[in-house]
């Protein structure tokens, strides 16, 4: 009885821990609001027991809004809650669990301790004074083993602001009292007192310099005080001016001073020289070349004077500056870029923009390299005359590249290499793999007949680099990987890598084929099934075969492998050699079967079987699905599950030993017969 007992009781925890929540947790918020949330509650506090004084009230909601919840109290007198998430606390002190529903079988529990309510209040401090910015946090004492809910609050939160957990911060001059309540009605006050700072003092540079003809900001700061403003005074306006805000306008070479004051009186001397104008304006190059849609930062240097100057373009319709220095060429023509500095000096630039070669790109005989290997980038598409490339890796430690394009691969990563030519950016990304170990063919041997060609493809063992290819025999032509058979032989054709790493492959060479004899010359398949149509040579003879359809939207023919597309159409499939010997097929495309019958007498049918036949051992009986279509081709898949007792053999199925035994034909496009075959 004990055992059932303990048994049940774990059960009974296990259903417990399968109805909690994962993941929820009660949130205080400073209103008071108790939230069930699976998610973070903002401007929340994670609680799991919650202490009450009597007679009290709280919100509890659940952050679900796809159902409504169910809440469920342990001890009614203690606290209840009612069907709108209105907790109140009751007569009885001590404790209550309170359920909270919020899904089928799911529940999260808020422990609630009630306590007598406080007759007596005190707080730490009952007067003080704050610094601005200076915080206090007030303590309190209620009457021992008592509760109640508080609430902190300002009599002016300009003056001092409190928490929800009593901690007072100074905002602003003034005087003003911090309260705090209970629910139950007592009340202490703290009086606040925040003075009013020390005048500020003005820090500033004691130097500073500008050009003629422009302007500049003052730098300064105020350093303590309370919200004052300042005020700017120039000792020569014919030499400067300066507004409200600080902002100096240069107007000519010499010098004066500016005083920052303060509102409170504090203030400060800046000694400030105007420099003479920008005498010169020197272009950072005297022409730009630019293809349509291309982009550049244009620049100039100036020369007894600042740095400063404006760029534009003479012809907005040819290319335009934006604010930060960047030309943007809009269409093909000849224009001017003029940069002008405060003074009025200015130096111009030739910009010439040509219309974009089509179809440029960045181009690589490869984009994966191996370590050690080189290779050169080029541009596709007609050069322009003036545009210059450049080229740079965005990871030169993994490839490095020259100003003429030679891209050295120096250790394994991945990168982009950038292309830079006429305003426009090209990238393309290039992978670097480590050295493969070793190559090795698919094939040991391939055949051909005079003039056919092969693509060659030896493979890398683990890793990568560029395969070169090369045969001594003068009966084959090898040309980018591309085996061309010249002469009857047999010959050799090498793989190798930089390493010297290699791998060999023999090709044979026949005499090219003089007639092509397909294995039919007519054929009726389904829709949706497939045909392959072999095709023989004359004795010796021998050619790379290349496949046409005559209607591709019918019949598609992939290297002799026919598959119908459609149906209720006639078609052909050609094969042809490089000499141009030909053979073809007629091809007719009729309706997918919809019902097959099988080619021998049915004795019975029934249960789940279509067909049912009887043999004695060692006899045999006709197999051939028969269609409701005059196919000659139909492909379908037959499935002995017992063949110790009956299987399929050329075309018949053959009894083994006594027993049952079940067949399963099943054509291409899903229909099927099952046969129970039932040897004596």
């Amino acid at each position: 009885m004990k055992k059932l007992c303990c048994l049940l009781a774990c059960l009974a925890a296990l259903v417990l821990c399968a109805a909690l929540g994962e993941g929820w947790q009660f949130w205080e918020r400073a209103d008071g609001t108790i939230v069930l949330s699976s998610v973070e509650v903002e401007g929340g506090e994670v609680i799991t027991s919650l202490s009450l004084g009597k007679g009290e009230t709280r919100l509890i909601q659940v952050n679900d809004p796809y159902y409504r919840p169910v809440y469920h109290t342990s001890r009614y007198y203690t606290a209840r809650v009612d069907d709108e998430g209105v907790l109140t606390t009751g007569d009885v002190m001590g404790e209550a669990r309170i359920s909270v529903y919020y899904d089928v079988n799911k529940y999260a529990n808020l422990t609630v301790k009630v306590y007598k309510n406080p007759s007596k209040l005190e707080i730490d401090k009952t007067g003080m004074e704050l610094q601005i910015g200076e915080s206090y946090k007030l303590r309190y004492r209620m009457t021992k083993n008592s509760y109640s809910s508080i609430r902190w609050y300002s009599t002016d939160e300009d003056v001092a602001s409190v928490d929800r957990h009593g901690t007072v911060t100074g905002v602003s001059p003034g005087e003003c009292q911090v309260y705090l309540e209970t629910e139950n009605g007592l009340s202490v006050k703290c009086d606040v007192s925040v003075p009013l700072p020390p005048p500020a003092t003005v820090v500033t540079e004691k130097y500073a310099e500008g050009y003629a003809c422009e302007g500049t900001l003052l730098v300064y700061e105020l350093q303590g005080g309370w919200q004052e403003t300042v005020s700017f005074a120039s000792s020569d306006e014919k030499v400067l001016t300066v507004d409200e805000n600080g902002y100096v306008s240069c107007l000519k070479a010499g010098e004066a001073v500016i005083t920052v004051i303060a509102q409170m009186g504090g203030q400060a001397e800046v000694y400030f020289t105007v420099l003479p104008p920008a005498q010169e304006v020197v272009p950072e190059t005297g022409v730009y070349y630019l293809y349509t849609g291309g982009s550049v930062s244009v620049g100039a240097q100036t020369k007894g004077g600042s740095g400063a100057y404006t760029a534009v373009c003479s012809r907005e319709d040819v290319a335009r500056v934006d604010e930060d220095g960047k030309l943007y060429a809009l269409k093909a023509g000849t224009a001017h870029v003029r940069f002008t500095a405060p003074g009025g000096a200015y130096g111009e630039s030739l910009l010439i923009v040509r219309d974009a070669p089509e179809n440029l790109e960045l181009e690589l005989s490869s984009d994966t390299m191996a370590v050690g290997e080189s290779q050169t980038a080029s541009l596709s598409g007609e050069a322009v005359p003036g545009v210059t490339l450049r080229l740079y890796s965005t990871e030169p430690k993994v490839f490095s590249v020259d100003d003429k394009g030679r891209i050295a691969a120096l250790s394994k990563g991945e990168g982009e290499l950038v292309a830079e030519v006429g305003g426009l950016t090209l990238r393309r990304t290039l992978k670097v793999e480590k050295l493969a170990a070793g190559l090795r063919f698919e094939q040991e041997e391939m055949a051909a007949g005079v003039g056919d060609s092969i693509t060659l493809s030896a493979r890398h063992i683990d890793g990568a680099g560029e395969i070169r290819y090369s045969c001594t025999d003068a009966g084959v032509r090898l040309r980018e990987g591309t085996l061309t058979a010249l002469e009857p032989g047999e010959y050799t054709v090498t793989a190798r890598l930089i390493s010297g790493s290699s791998a060999k492959m023999r090709i044979r060479v026949y005499p090219a084929a003089t007639r092509l004899t397909p294995a039919f010359t007519r054929a009726a398949i389904g829709e949706g099934d497939t045909l392959e149509i072999p095709v023989s040579f004359n004795e010796g003879e021998y050619s790379i075969l290349s496949w046409s359809s005559g209607d591709p939207q019918l019949l598609r023919v992939d290297d002799g492998l026919v598959t119908a597309l459609g149906a209720g159409g006639s078609g052909w499939a050609e094969a042809s050699t490089s000499r141009g010997v030909k053979a073809r097929v007629e091809l007719q495309a009729l309706p997918a079967p919809e019902s097959f019958s099988l080619g021998y007498t049915e004795v019975a049918q029934g249960g789940m079987f279509t067909d049912f036949l009887s043999l004695k051992a060692g006899e045999s009986a006709p197999f051939e699905p028969r269609f409701d279509q005059p196919y000659t081709h139909i492909s379908y898949t037959v499935t002995a599950f017992d063949p110790g007792v009956a299987k399929v053999e050329d075309g018949r199925i053959v009894a083994v030993k006594a027993g049952i035994a079940r067949i399963r034909v099943e054509t291409y496009n899903g229909l099927s017969r099952e046969i129970m075959v039932e040897v004596k």
